[in-house]
């Protein structure tokens, strides 16, 4: 799908015309956050040109100056409008958009896509009122610096909130293109081989609550996943019909998927699978060992995979990219350089209508100061930001490697935990390899948010809220995440209706809330009065007591650099009855208060 439009680049020395002085001087988009600013650049080849490091345009006219390789692009990105009821939304697009290569997109099936069918019409083009996303041509100045320039330039670069990245490094990771190969020691399956493999992958849904039934294919192209990867097997045979082709980016299948016709094999897991591991873990089509129940297939098999590369060093255009494509939840399974935390993260905030899954990483330490600062795991806080832990085959205890734990960990970034090891998954060359890492729990988790968007909800928080309130405790884990082991089938039960179990039944019932109530909770250290409509779960933990997930909308927090308040989940243990401690019901006008100490688990409605 056409993202880039014209492209105009400049040597390294030439003179500076005067439109090139006015574009430099007057166009914002050259120090947008996440592009890399012209002036520092400038300024650093010719000091002689600057002052007080902003160029003098005002020079001599048509001074010759020694400039890094600089290239204007005509991009696409993405904005949600209004319509004002008089001008239709074609004519908006003619006026946005004048790159013929971009024209493209005056399409009702590529607007409607755009809109994930919120606006299922023929005629989206006409429509002159109500909200819709759409597409708007931008103008932005790239370019990459020698790496001896890099050294002195990342301050400046920080501090307007963009990234430097050397052509050295450009060139290095372009070259990475082609998968290293894997080591070739690979035995044939056997039908035994098989058995194993079909009974590990069924007792990994189970952990996580999703029945092999559930994973049966539904409709072609039901959605659009985005993945980040290094490197992908596009050819593996599970992976037939998977990916989408996108235009304009150097990162996708040059061949028909799932074309390799080698017999599967197995053998021990290297780099190069680990694209397509989690790819197949995700999106999967086919395993040599299917027997009609969903043994190791992709949980969501009629999802199209849209996969991102250029998710380094900002993301930027590989998120507009994936956005445009009609995507609404992306799975990173891959850590990133430090530096460039900052922009990504704002790229994430501009964007808080996407999900982002994410892995926490394999370095066996809490994730924060002090301890591992992986990106973009450090960014588990925004409320779009889903970070995964991973736990052993048995659910019990965080992952350990070669004897010793090396799932990161943190109740402050890592949102939840899934199992990261005990199953296969396809590698690359048509082989099956053992999973190990945060990487292979983190695509469960976004299958369960794709699943939670096809019960209606679609909004990132309200997703990561159900996800985290619905899971399951772990004893003795409570430091290592804020939520506890995924949980797909109650996250997916009745989301539209507050449920609670009291001890005598020991099934859920839906039950109707005085909405105007609030609840007590009491705990060692506090006491306080909520909401009703905000409390997500109150379940009782083995020791007896009980653990509360409460929303709260914190307005000392912003999220990025919007000014939006925050939603966020407050979790509070060690909960006991008090007077006055329970839950407010409505039957037949009546409310009825259900006292805490008879309730065993109650799990409040997305709201």
């Amino acid at each position: 799908m056409t993202y880039l439009g014209a492209q105009r680049s400049w040597c390294l020395e030439e003179p500076l015309s005067p439109a090139l002085a006015e574009a430099l001087r007057r166009d914002p988009s050259v120090f947008r956050p996440g592009e890399l600013p012209i002036a520092p650049a400038l300024c650093g080849q010719n000091p002689w040109f600057c002052r007080f490091g902003r160029p003098r345009f005002d020079a001599a006219e048509n001074p010759v100056v020694r400039m890094v390789p600089l290239v204007e692009e005509a991009i696409l990105e993405t904005r949600r409008v209004t319509l004002d009821g008089q001008r239709t939304l074609k004519a908006r697009i003619d006026s946005s958009i004048r790159s013929p290569a971009l024209r493209s997109w005056l399409t009702d099936d590529r607007l409607a896509r755009m809109n994930q069918g919120q606006r299922a019409t023929a005629t989206l083009l006409q429509e002159k009122q109500g909200e819709v996303w759409e597409p708007i041509e931008r103008i932005r100045y790239v370019t990459v610096l020698p790496a001896s320039a890099v050294e002195g330039f990342i301050g400046v670069a920080t501090r307007l909130g963009a990234t430097a990245i050397s052509l050295e490094e450009v060139r290095a990771r372009a070259e990475q293109g082609t998968a290293t190969a894997p080591p070739a020691s690979a035995a044939p399956m056997t039908p035994a081989d098989m058995a194993q493999l079909a009974d590990e992958f069924v007792a990994m849904l189970q952990h996580i609550g999703h029945a092999p039934s559930n994973a049966a294919p539904l409709e072609p192209a039901a959605e659009y996943i985005g993945i980040a990867e290094e490197q992908i097997d596009f050819t593996n045979s599970s992976l037939a019909g998977v990916f989408e082709p996108v235009e304009g980016s150097d990162f996708g299948p040059s061949s028909p998927t799932g074309a390799s016709a080698a017999p599967p094999t197995m053998r021990p897991r290297a780099e190069a699978d680990h694209g397509t591991m989690t790819s197949a873990l995700l999106a999967g089509r086919a395993s040599p060992f299917d027997t009609g129940k969903g043994e190791g297939l992709g949980l969501i098999r009629d999802a199209v995979l849209i996969p991102l590369r250029s998710i380094y060093p900002t993301g930027a255009d590989d998120i507009r990219r994936a956005k445009m494509a009609g995507v609404r939840v992306v799975n990173i399974s891959l850590s990133l350089p430090a530096a460039v935390a900052g922009p990504l993260a704002r790229e994430i905030s501009a964007n808080p209508d996407l999900l982002f899954v994410v892995a926490g990483g394999n370095d066996g330490l809490e994730l924060g100061p002090g301890g591992a600062l992986r990106v973009p795991a450090i960014l588990g806080s925004l409320e779009n930001v889903i970070v995964v832990g991973a736990l052993d085959a048995e659910g019990r205890d965080l992952l350990k490697c070669e004897g010793r734990h090396c799932s990161n960990f943190g109740a402050e970034y890592v949102s939840l935990v899934a199992p990261g090891a005990g199953f296969h998954a396809p590698g690359a060359q048509n082989t099956w390899v053992p999973a190990e890492g945060s990487s292979f729990a983190t695509p469960l988790v976004t299958a369960a948010a794709v699943l939670l968007g096809r019960k209606g909800i679609n909004v990132p928080w309200k997703m990561k809220e159900r996800l985290v309130a619905t899971s399951s405790s772990v004893e003795g884990l409570d430091r290592v995440a804020f939520g506890g082991l995924l949980d797909i089938r109650r996250a997916l039960e009745r989301p539209d209706q507050s449920l609670l179990k009291v001890d005598e039944d020991g099934s859920y019932k839906s039950v109707q809330l005085d909405t105007t109530a609030r609840v007590l909770l009491c705990w060692t250290g506090g006491e306080a009065l909520f909401p009703i409509t905000d409390l997500r779960r109150l379940v009782r933990l083995p020791d007896g007591t009980f653990r509360a997930y409460v929303h709260e909308v914190r307005q000392d927090l912003r999220f990025g650099q919007f000014g939006r308040p925050v939603n966020q989940l407050r979790r509070i243990d060690e909960i006991r009855p008090c007077q006055g401690s329970g839950i407010a019901t409505k039957v037949g006008g009546t409310t009825t208060r259900v006292p805490l100490r008879q309730i065993a688990d109650f799990i409040g409605r997305v709201q």
